[in-house]
């Protein structure tokens, strides 16, 4: 069972990081941010399941898989942290100029 959630970590982690370069990209092209939010909504839908069952067997077994949902916990932080940084960014040079 602990393969299993490495997989699922390492499929939630990659998913989250190249949602974060999509993110980042669009930003730098100036796409509306509704647009990358949009983006974060579904990719929201397609993974909640996943660690929704994940979360569940973590909780039911958390002195195997409790490390790898803290790891998928902070991953998703720091992505949606690395997403908001560069939208601010994007709009404060909107709003210096």
């Amino acid at each position: 069972m602990t393969r299993a959630m490495t997989l699922i970590k390492m499929y939630f982690v990659g998913s989250l990081r190249a949602l974060t370069q999509v993110v980042s990209r669009w930003l730098f092209e100036q796409v509306p941010f509704c647009d990358a939010s949009s983006l974060h909504t579904t990719v929201a839908g397609q993974l909640a399941p996943v660690l929704g069952e994940f979360g569940c067997r973590a909780h039911s077994h958390p002195e195997d898989l409790g490390a790898l949902f803290s790891e998928c916990h902070t991953a998703y932080f720091c992505a949606r942290k690395t997403s908001w940084f560069h939208a601010l960014l994007s709009r404060s040079a909107v709003w210096t100029l």
